[in-house]
């Protein structure tokens, strides 16, 4: 428990040196209600659901996920390509993964996304994606075993191409049924200054970026049955954003 709490701080405090973090008051009073909610639910899993502006955003995730659950109370683990977190596609992106699993103990779970299916320049059929699927489910309840679960995803399961909110893939909502009881968290992340896609986005006297990260009003999905609509999800994530940044998302 206490190498498990040390992982939780350094998650907390290593992405406020690395990145310039801003949150409005109003986001930093939620993350307090939030760690109280979660004292007093210990049986509750979480689901921080997030939009994906570039490489470095896990870490913006990683300091909002262990601001609510100092303690660790939860297993945290984020959905991650697979495609991306594989050394001969993209190497610095794999190695950070690993650095960051074994420094902050958020676990990363490779991830097929739907896009990549059939698609010469990644390689997976959909047989891959199903077989992929399964060994999600089954580390997840490999997970949940242990401890309630945390779970980090990018419902739109890519980086924006321009910035904007963009359509969803259904996993959120497969996921949140699977995890019900389940609080989900919407938390929008954007970038002011000259922030690069392909980039972390670190503090640079060169290069000078803020990440502003806001977190929205949270859902709750009590029973399995009991599904809650995308849009709904979406339009929670979409109000935590600036208006030019929610695409189509704005009802």
């Amino acid at each position: 428990m206490a190498v498990e709490r040390m992982r939780a701080t350094i998650a907390r405090t290593l992405p406020e040196r690395m990145f310039d973090i801003r949150m409005s008051d109003s986001s930093r009073e939620k993350l307090q209600d939030l760690n109280h909610i979660l004292r007093e639910n210990p049986a509750w899993n979480v689901i921080l659901y997030f939009n994906h502006l570039a490489y470095g955003d896990p870490g913006v995730w990683s300091h909002i996920a262990r601001t609510i659950d100092p303690d660790a109370s939860r297993i945290a683990a984020v959905l991650a390509s697979k495609y991306h977190t594989t050394f001969r596609n993209n190497p610095p992106f794999a190695i950070a993964a690993r650095l960051g699993d074994m420094l902050t103990g958020i676990h990363v779970i490779p991830t097929i996304q739907s896009y990549m299916v059939d698609d010469p320049r990644y390689g997976f059929t959909d047989l891959d994606a199903k077989k992929n699927l399964k060994q999600i489910i089954h580390t997840i309840d490999r997970y949940r075993k242990r401890k309630p679960l945390m779970l980090l995803i990018a419902p739109e399961g890519h980086r924006s191409d321009d910035g904007s909110l963009g359509p969803a893939e259904r996993g959120v909502v497969s996921f949140s049924s699977m995890l019900a009881p389940v609080l989900l968290v919407p938390t929008g992340v954007y970038y002011e200054g000259d922030f690069r896609r392909s980039g972390i986005n670190t503090r640079s006297r060169k290069h000078p970026v803020i990440a502003h990260a806001e977190v929205g009003e949270p859902l709750f999905q009590e029973r399995r049955q009991h599904r809650l609509p995308l849009e709904t999800m979406m339009q929670h994530l979409a109000r935590t954003l600036p208006r030019e940044l929610r695409g189509d998302w704005t009802g």
